[in-house]
């Protein structure tokens, strides 16, 4: 089913590099592409935006001063080093390596459903995530593939009272993505609820250890470990913590509509929040746990980014395809899958046409 969904989509992608070729006109460079030097290749349909900036960092590292420090260093690294098995082609090395993460959380998340709620809820949860708009970057040379399998496997073993395996999981999430420190609360959540003795509080550190290496490394190559930060100031919504509390600005931000999709605007970025606000009900009468991380991993960055690209940012809130899944898949109920299933899949066709097309598909 996996790869078949995999296959699938990269079929409709050169579908839609074939038959909307004038989508290219006057597209190419408005953002870092990849390759470098020389016009745009195929390959490059598959790797613009934030993947041809991933790209740049495995190639020459991080540059003090300038935007790409704004993103976290374990994908590049590993891009970096999956080249070694490439012949040195860095393209190759990041789309092989995000379909392969992607596999393997995408797996992750069904034994964790699985073994939770059933099989029945595990297919319908799979299948939620597999057409949600978001999903598109499960194909291409982005964060969220690595993301996925880190956060999905540490969350299986907290659930699972395997304390030493989640701690190895949760010190790369802090690496990879910015949100990934939020795992330090649903570890504690997690070994409180469960009444751990005190030694066992010492497996955060591990998640710690990660966020530390982070600044670590932004240091090595910049000379300043907070370089990241300050790289937020070069994107024009400059996400900050410190937007949490101004609520007039998450209001206005929100009525601030003005295309179907785009950057600043984007009617589909804010109803993915609405929606994703709903979401959580079910998701806390479910589990306080999948609550904590959907919470701090979907709900945070949305007001953080002033829903910038939300749709990417609220795939990695897993739990709600689990909680949308285990409430609305028996009786009438079952409609609202197969509508969601139909909607969010003609969605996830027009971001991919958008993205193979140099576009807005954030």
């Amino acid at each position: 089913m996996l790869i078949a969904a995999k296959a699938g989509w990269f079929a409709a992608a050169f579908i839609c590099i074939t038959v909307l070729p004038w989508w290219e006109q006057g597209s190419w460079g408005r953002v870092t592409s990849w390759p470098l030097e020389g016009g745009p290749t195929l390959a490059s349909h598959f790797s613009t935006w934030d993947a041809a900036l991933y790209l740049k960092i495995a190639h020459g590292g991080y540059l003090a001063g300038t935007g790409i420090c704004a993103f976290y260093p374990l994908w590049p690294g590993l891009i970096r080093l999956g080249s070694l098995f490439t012949g040195g082609d860095l393209f190759w090395s990041g789309l092989i390596l995000a379909n392969l993460f992607s596999l393997l959380g995408l797996v992750q998340f069904y034994r964790l459903v699985g073994e939770q709620h059933g099989t029945s809820a595990a297919r319908w949860a799979l299948a939620l995530l597999l057409v949600f708009p978001g999903a598109i970057f499960l194909h291409l040379i982005y964060t969220e593939p690595l993301f996925l399998w880190l956060s999905v496997s540490c969350l299986r073993h907290l659930l699972r009272q395997q304390y030493l395996p989640a701690g190895l999981y949760a010190y790369f999430m802090p690496l990879t993505r910015a949100v990934g420190v939020f795992v330090l609360l649903v570890f504690f959540l997690q070994l409180w609820r469960s009444r751990r003795g005190w030694r066992e509080y010492a497996y955060l550190l591990l998640p710690l250890g990660g966020y530390l290496s982070y600044f670590g490394v932004m240091w090595y190559f910049t000379g300043n470990a907070l370089e990241g930060f300050a790289a937020q100031k070069h994107y024009p919504n400059q996400p900050s913590i410190d937007n949490l509390l101004n609520v007039g600005q998450a209001i206005r931000g929100l009525l601030n509509i003005g295309e179907f999709h785009g950057g600043l605007n984007s009617a589909v970025d804010r109803l993915h929040y609405v929606l994703f606000a709903q979401a959580l009900v079910l998701v806390w009468r479910m589990d306080e746990r999948y609550f904590a991380y959907a919470l701090l991993v979907g709900g945070v960055p949305g007001l953080t980014h002033i829903y910038w690209s939300y749709p990417r940012l609220m795939m990695m809130a897993f739990p709600m395809f689990i909680a949308l899944a285990v409430y609305l898949r028996e009786g009438l109920a079952r409609w609202v899958l197969w509508y969601l299933v139909a909607l969010m899949g003609t969605l996830q066709l027009y971001f991919t046409a958008l993205y193979v097309h140099n576009r807005w598909a954030s």
